[in-house]
């Protein structure tokens, strides 16, 4: 998983391009244990200061390793 800090260092980037358009696509590398998915549910709440929604334990569990 990206830490804290590597997640941090994107959404100040993506906000800027978020202000200059409409939409704003952000793709993550998509390890090969699903870890795309957890990093881009972090980046997300960053982004949109919303809570993280409950993470499936087989997430969860991925997220351990």
């Amino acid at each position: 998983l990206y830490t804290e800090e590597e997640l941090s260092s994107w959404v100040e980037k993506i906000n800027n391009i978020r202000k200059k358009t409409d939409r704003v696509f952000v793709m993550m590398n998509n390890h090969y244990m699903g870890k795309a998915l957890i990093n881009a549910c972090y980046l997300r709440t960053k982004l949109d200061n919303v809570e993280l929604p409950p993470l499936p334990s087989s997430l969860l569990n991925i997220a351990q390793q």
